[in-house]
C-alpha cells in the first residue's frame, strides 16, 4: 500500500491516534485524535505537547510511555482542567471519559536498545553490580563475506552516534544507575579518531559515556601507534576515561606452554597503560577451551585453557604476563613516564613505572632479549623483586634493602617493588 493510502486510512479511522516519544512528546496524530481533543494537528504539533506536562492524564499512563511499555486504562478526562495548560486551546468542555490503549512501536534499532535495557535491569534487580552498557563492538570491521567466522557488528560513523544517542536517551528516561561505554574500536588509529570526535561531540551522549574504549589489535609492535593515540585522542579530552578493552596475540604463535606468550602479553600491557594513556586493560577472555594443533601444543588464547565441561584445565604461560601487573599494581596507582620510549625496531626491552595508592614504586621490566640491567636512583629504604621465566613463575628472587643495580635476565619478566 503506498504512502498516501495509509495516511488515508489512518485519518479515516474512528479511534483517535497519537505518536508519542519516550520522552512524552507528540510527534503524530490522526483526525480522530484531534477532533476528540479539540484541537487541530497543527496547534497539537506545533506546539511540541508533552504527555507529560499534562495534569490530566494519569501518572500511570505518563510512566507507561516514558518506559515505553503497553498500558490499557480508562480515565475521566477534564477539559476545563486542562484548559489551564496554555500551550494550545481546546474547543472542548467540561469532562468524558476516555478508554487508553497504549501499545510501544520500535524499530530494528528500537527493539535492540530495549532488550538491552530490560537484561542490565534483570541484573540490577538480582543485586548484580552493572556499571556499564556497550552496544558495540569494533564498528569499522566488516567481517562476512563467503565465510563467516567472526561477529558482525559494523556500522558507518553516523549509525553508530545514532546508536549511542538511542541509548544515551534510554538511560536518561529510565534513570538507570549505568553509564555507557564504548565504542570498543579495533584498533587505536584508522577510524578510532573519527568515532572519537563524533560521540563527544554530540551533547546528549556526552552526558552518559563515562569511557571511550578501545582494542590494541594490529599494533602489537608499533609503539608508535600507541604515541600517536595519546597524543591525537587521550592527550586532547583529559576529563575523558579511556580504557583498553580487548586484546590478544593475533594472529596467535605462543601456544599455552610457552613463556613467549606472556612475554608479549606484559609488553602489550605496559604499553598500552604508559604509552597509549589507557587507564585499564582487559584480556579478550579469561577461559578459552582446548584448541590442539598440529604440532600437539594447545594454542587456546586465554589466560586459563580447559575442556568444555572444566573437568580439565591449566593456567596458560601467558597470563603470569598479565599477573606481573595485577599481583602488584593495584587500582588507584598511576603512570611514572620516566621517557623511555622504544620503537619498532627496539622493542625488545621495555621498563614500566608506577606508583601505588600506598606510596610504593612499581617498575615491570619486560625483556625479550639478551640480559640487561637497569639503574634505579632515589631515597628509598627496601626492595622485593619478583621475576618470570619459561620454568619458573613468580618467584621473589630478593627482598632486603634497598639496591640500585637490578640484573634483569634474558627472557623474562621482572617486577620489582621498592620503598
Amino acid at each position: 500500500m503506498e504512502h498516501k493510502q495509509l495516511l488515508t486510512v489512518f485519518n479515516s479511522l474512528p479511534v483517535g491516534i497519537g505518536f508519542f516519544t519516550a520522552d512524552g512528546t507528540l510527534v503524530r496524530c490522526n483526525e480522530s485524535f484531534c477532533r476528540i481533543f479539540g484541537a487541530d494537528s497543527q496547534t497539537l504539533l506545533g506546539n511540541k505537547l508533552n504527555i507529560n506536562e499534562n495534569s490530566v492524564v494519569p501518572d500511570v499512563v505518563k510512566e507507561a510511555v516514558r518506559r515505553c511499555v503497553p498500558v490499557q486504562m480508562s480515565f475521566l478526562y477534564d477539559f476545563d482542567k486542562q484548559r489551564t495548560d496554555k500551550r494550545f486551546f481546546s474547543t472542548r468542555t467540561r469532562t468524558c471519559y476516555l478508554k487508553c490503549n497504549g501499545n510501544p512501536l520500535y524499530d530494528n534499532d528500537g527493539k535492540f536498545v530495549n532488550y538491552i535495557f530490560d537484561v542490565a535491569q534483570h541484573f540490577l534487580d538480582e543485586g548484580y553490580p552493572v556499571k556499564y552498557i556497550s552496544p558495540i563492538n569494533e564498528p569499522q570491521w566488516k567481517w562476512g563475506g563467503s565465510s563467516v567466522w567472526q561477529e558482525g557488528c559494523h556500522y558507518e560513523t553516523e549509525e553508530l552516534v545514532e546508536i549511542f544517542r538511542m541509548f544515551a536517551e534510554e538511560i536518561i528516561l529510565r534513570d538507570m544507575p549505568v553509564k555507557l561505554y564504548g565504542p570498543e574500536s579495533g584498533q587505536y588509529l584508522g577510524k578510532t579518531p573519527e568515532y572519537l570526535a563524533a560521540l563527544t561531540g554530540d551533547e546528549m551522549i556526552m552526558k552518559v559515556l563515562d569511557v571511550f574504549a578501545v582494542h590494541s589489535y594490529h599494533s602489537d609492535n608499533r609503539p608508535e601507534e600507541r604515541y600517536e593515540f595519546k597524543e591525537l585522542c587521550v592527550d586532547t579530552h583529559p576529563s575523558l576515561r579511556f580504557d583498553m578493552s580487548e586484546w590478544c596475540e593475533l594472529p596467535n604463535k605462543s601456544h599455552t606452554k610457552d613463556f613467549k606468550g606472556a612475554l608479549i602479553t606484559a609488553r602489550i600491557i605496559g604499553q598500552d597503560i604508559v604509552y597509549s594513556g589507557c587507564v585499564s586493560w582487559t584480556s579478550w577472555v579469561a577461559v578459552n577451551n582446548f584448541s590442539i594443533n598440529e604440532d600437539g601444543f594447545d594454542y587456546s588464547d586465554a589466560m586459563i585453557t580447559a575442556d568444555f565441561d572444566f573437568s580439565d584445565w591449566y593456567v596458560a604461560k601467558r597470563y603470569y604476563g598479565f599477573a606481573h601487573f595485577s599481583k602488584f599494581v593495584p587500582v588507584g596507582s598511576v603512570v611514572l613516564d620516566f621517557g623511555f620510549r622504544p620503537s619498532e625496531d627496539n622493542n625488545d626491552f621495555n621498563v614500566f613505572a608506577f606508583l601505588t595508592p600506598d606510596n610504593k614504586t612499581v617498575l615491570v621490566a619486560v625483556n625479550e632479549g639478551e640480559s640487561q640491567s637497569i639503574t634505579v636512583d632515589g631515597d628509598f629504604d627496601k626492595m622485593q623483586i619478583i621475576t618470570s621465566v619459561q620454568d619458573e613463575e613468580l618467584k621473589e628472587v630478593y627482598n632486603g634493602e634497598f639496591k640500585n643495580q637490578i640484573e634483569i635476565g634474558s627472557d623474562s619478566i621482572v617486577t620489582v617493588v621498592i620503598e
